[in-house]
């Protein structure tokens, strides 16, 4: 099994450079980060046969060069992050919870069997 994280590039914030934020804003940006850091070294440890990967969808990126799974979301109208497993998407547009993103794969993989 498969899962692939699709989420937002964080340092695409503008077209011309880097954006100017505050100090909280930064820290809310680094604190869901670290959760979902968490979250993923918590799921990889407890599921080690499934691959889990990670990539970013960026304004700056040209739609040719994401799979065609994830082209069409976005062409769609689709918003970060987009989780898939096995090349069908089970949440966009949120991050879940470690106990919610360990469920989803659960499901997905006795209905695999």
């Amino acid at each position: 099994m498969k899962v692939e994280i699709w989420d937002s590039d964080v340092m695409s914030g503008s077209c011309c450079g880097p954006v100017m934020m505050s100090q909280q804003s930064i820290q809310k940006i680094m604190d869901s980060i670290n959760e979902k850091n968490r979250t993923l070294e918590r799921l990889r440890d407890e599921f080690n046969d499934v691959k889990f990967e990670m990539d970013a969808v960026s304004p700056q990126r040209p739609m040719g060069s994401y799979p065609p799974h994830v082209s069409q979301l976005l062409s769609n109208g689709a918003k970060a992050p987009m989780i898939f497993i096995d090349e069908k998407v089970v949440i966009k547009g949120r991050f879940p919870s470690y106990e919610e993103f360990k469920k989803i794969i659960e499901v997905s993989a006795s209905n695999s069997q």
